[in-house]
């Protein structure tokens, strides 16, 4: 039964393979909720409006993951900061 744990498939942590709503894309993301509501208010981020609020789909999070990168500031803080000239 032990060959059997190693073959078995591996759940994807950042849930690619499924829509995410908008508070698990902010923490994928490291930012806040109001961040992500911002870009998609701006259209940057397309999500989908559902009776619980928005979910973003599986291509969409891939390209914001994508998007995103982090900066070291003057001050030695880091900030996340989204490339969107890759639209």
């Amino acid at each position: 039964m032990v060959g059997w744990a190693r073959n078995s498939p591996r759940h994807n942590t950042l849930g690619e393979g499924m829509p995410m709503t908008i508070s698990s894309l902010a923490e994928a993301c490291g930012v806040s909720r109001q961040r992500i509501y911002v870009f998609i208010k701006e259209g940057r981020i397309q999500a989908v409006p559902m009776p619980g609020g928005y979910v973003v789909m599986p291509h969409e999070v891939k390209r914001v993951l994508g998007m995103r990168k982090r900066v070291q500031l003057r001050s030695g803080a880091e900030q996340v900061r989204f490339d969107f000239s890759k639209i």
